[in-house]
């Protein structure tokens, strides 16, 4: 699961390089404060409101993100939308969207790629200690990880807004994003912050963020956009942008595992205190801390309970082999000995 994690966040670095690494110092400016009606529906709306003159004697708030301010949250979604366009080419988009919940533990991530090389949709969904991964063209992968393997509430995949608290910025004033009130700022980032991920000059590049700023709520990045124009090294000009956004904050949010996915089949008894379960297809891998014959002998005696008939069993070494039919269709198991003890098991069903 962690390694999954990481890249999934390295895809989205992949967007944000030349920007996270590049903010330091710091400046405020007195601003207009900006009024606005909340908006109706969960889906994200851009910040509404329009500016209005705050008292003189109020002086610019700083930008001041809660550090890992997600984990004190009990709901919500994120968004993440890349656009890019070469002079002459379509456009590539990549979205990333995710929701999470606190109460029960669960998480779905869906990266959809548009208009490139690779177009396509992959969903990733966690539900306490079972994780699917999914994908139009192969199926689904599903795998279980242990409480210590299995990702904290609110640690995210795109990246850590508080990273962007110290840049030089401006206050604008006050929005309503998404429902939220919100502080607005303007971020100064230069042109040679982006040049890494266009790989040539940046002309143009404007930053804004939205922070929370509502009493009982911590203060998180509601919406961050950032947009550039440049010309890459083979002289093309480019011209792309991305918009990060949270919504539906602490509102009712149900995670149920992806279309199409399917668990061990009612039929196939699964090994009592089996761990590290993977399921591709009709594939099913499983381990034991129990010695091989000991789960040998388990499937000997509840198979035929389940209507399976068994056919040869053979032993290699200290690796069992059971075959079993039923009506059209066959399972075949391999349980090997592992060398740090117990065993483990796969179940191949045609």
């Amino acid at each position: 699961m962690k390694q999954r994690q990481f890249i999934l966040g390295a895809i989205a670095l992949l967007v944000l390089a030349g920007i996270a690494c590049s903010l330091g110092g710091r400046t405020a400016t007195p601003p207009p404060e900006a009024t606005s009606a909340p908006p109706s529906g969960g889906q994200p709306t851009a910040p509404s409101g329009s500016p209005t003159e705050e008292s003189a004697t109020e002086e610019a708030p700083p930008l001041e993100i809660a550090p890992n301010a997600l984990e004190n949250l009990n709901s919500y979604r994120s968004r993440l939308v890349w656009r890019q366009t070469v002079e002459g080419g379509a456009t590539e988009v990549l979205t990333m969207e995710q929701e999470e919940t606190r109460e029960p533990a669960a998480r779905r991530i869906v990266i959809t790629s548009e208009g490139g090389e690779s177009p396509g949709t992959v969903e990733f969904v966690q539900i306490g200690d079972t994780s699917w991964m999914c994908s139009p063209d192969s199926g689904c992968i599903q795998t279980q990880q242990s409480a210590e393997e299995a990702s904290e509430f609110g640690g995210g995949i795109f990246f850590q807004p508080e990273d962007f608290a110290s840049s030089d910025y401006e206050y604008v004033g006050r929005d309503t994003v998404n429902g939220v009130r919100s502080r607005h700022y303007t971020l100064k980032l230069t042109p040679e912050m982006l040049a890494a991920m266009v790989q040539g000059d940046v002309t143009a590049v404007k930053a804004d963020i939205w922070v929370a700023d509502e009493a009982g709520m911590p203060n998180y990045v509601t919406r961050m956009t950032v947009s550039w124009e440049g010309t890459q090294e083979d002289g093309k000009k480019i011209q792309g942008d991305w918009t990060y956004e949270i919504y539906d904050v602490n509102k009712p949010i149900t995670i149920e595992p992806p279309e199409g996915a399917a668990g061990v089949p009612e039929d196939i008894p699964l090994y009592p205190g089996a761990t590290d379960q993977t399921i591709i297809g009709n594939l099913i891998m499983f381990s034991s801390a129990d010695p091989v014959e000991d789960v040998a002998e388990f499937y000997r005696n509840e198979m035929p309970g389940q209507g399976w008939t068994e056919g040869q069993e053979s032993t290699l070494g200290n690796i069992v082999s059971q075959e079993w039919t039923k009506g059209d269709r066959k399972a075949s198991l391999m349980i090997s000995p592992k060398d740090e003890g117990g065993c483990t098991v796969m179940i191949s069903i045609e």
